[in-house]
């Protein structure tokens, strides 16, 4: 009685889009101010690993298309070394950082 519909007023509620207005988003970055730094290193993390993310392809590509048909040992040997350098597509960076010392990257994110 007291719930006036409850979950089936939502379920058949029509979809709203919230209208994003330029005050709203003035509201928002200055609750972010604080944690302005924070943001900007995590963006920076994010484009950093999703660049290299796509050097493997590109350097596979060049394993198959040069370096094993020219039969060039030394650059094999390097491509194959920057390879295994490059981090690992599974675990983003911030992620692998919380796995290998979570006390520290918990500290530093709140």
């Amino acid at each position: 009685m007291g719930m006036h519909g409850g979950m089936r007023s939502m379920i058949n509620a029509p979809d709203e889009k919230p209208k994003i207005t330029w005050h709203l988003l003035k509201r928002v970055l200055h609750y972010a101010k604080p944690y302005r730094c924070r943001i900007i290193t995590i963006l920076l993390l994010i484009l950093t690993q999703t660049g290299l993310m796509l050097l493997t392809p590109l350097i596979i590509r060049d394993l198959l298309d040069r370096t094993i048909p020219s039969g060039n040992v030394q650059r094999l040997m390097l491509l194959a070394v920057v390879l295994l350098l490059l981090p690992e597509r599974k675990m983003p960076s911030a992620a692998r950082l919380s796995v290998l010392s979570p006390a520290w990257f918990r500290l530093w994110l709140y």
